[in-house]
């Protein structure tokens, strides 16, 4: 069929799951942090749905806070991380619907590719947010976070301390 809804002569149309969108028919475990930012929550419980099917983490708002106060400085990167992560859950590239259709004539010779794809300008943009959580170099890089917060959590010595590391190393 095309998009309009009719056959098109000499083409058969086949529709293509992949393993991905598969495994993401499952319910979540809990609702994604920061979906309320979302434009596009079904399109943002999307995509946590395959961070949570490759990492086994819980709710982190579940977290246990940290007994003892960081410095001004780790305070402030954390507060950065937060920050991106919210402009990110806001973002058109993480809420962006889209996709490909490819269709193939009957004999086999032939094939039309449709993409349906965000803007470049729209990529870019989210890639240079995204970036500053990956790039060990960035202020408020994933790396750097993480590594303030087990360093907080191994200090700790209140009664949740195991459970804190325990759910951070995951």
């Amino acid at each position: 069929m095309d998009p309009s809804g009719g056959e098109k002569p000499g083409y058969i149309t086949v529709t293509a799951t992949s393993p991905v969108e598969m495994l993401l028919q499952r319910a979540l475990r809990f609702e994604p942090p920061l979906v309320e930012l979302a434009s596009n929550p079904d399109g943002f419980r999307f995509w946590w749905g395959q961070m949570e099917a490759v990492f086994d983490i819980d709710d982190p708002r579940k977290l246990p806070p940290l007994p003892e106060p960081l410095s001004d400085e780790e305070q402030a990167i954390l507060e950065r991380f937060s920050s991106k992560a919210e402009d990110l859950a806001a973002s058109a590239g993480l809420n962006a619907d889209g996709g490909m259709t490819i269709s193939i004539s009957d004999d086999g010779q032939s094939e039309e590719i449709e993409l349906d794809l965000p803007p470049n300008d729209i990529i870019a943009g989210f890639a240079a947010t995204f970036r500053q959580f990956y790039a060990n170099d960035e202020r408020a890089s994933f790396k750097k976070v993480s590594g303030i917060l087990m360093k907080a959590a191994r200090a700790a010595e209140d009664s949740q301390a195991a459970e804190r590391v325990e759910e951070l190393r995951a």
